[in-house]
């Protein structure tokens, strides 16, 4: 059964090499992280934190997510993944997004919240 599953995976991998170009190809970007615990990582104590990325983005009406795989939560991995991205990305007010400033705009549940507070005085 392994055999399939990494044979599913080999399948896969032009797929999965276009789907980053896609969600950058639209409008809006949404973007998260979490805690993952990888029991038998080489290097990592089993009681280290690791992290799955998730990014949403593409033509709004038929959207693309995929999730990436991180031992760190470090903001080059947003960096990365956006490359060149002129959209807008919203998230939910982590910090490593705060660094990466050619964004045109950025919003944060915190930032959107703002917003709602100014217009309702």
């Amino acid at each position: 059964m392994c055999n399939w599953a990494m044979k599913a995976a080999e399948a896969c991998a032009p797929l999965l090499k276009l789907l980053p170009e896609d969600i950058r190809s639209g409008p809006l970007i949404n973007s998260d992280e979490t805690t993952l615990q990888v029991l038998k990582e080489l290097g990592r104590s089993p009681t280290s934190k690791s992290y799955m990325w998730v990014f949403r983005g593409g033509d709004p009406q038929v959207p693309s997510l995929i999730y990436l795989y991180s031992p760190s939560r470090a903001r080059e991995i947003v960096k990365v993944f956006l490359g060149d991205y002129q959209g807008v990305v919203q998230t939910d007010g982590y910090a490593g997004y705060n660094r990466v400033t050619r964004l045109p705009m950025y919003l944060s549940l915190d930032s959107i919240s703002s917003l709602v507070a100014l217009e309702l005085d």
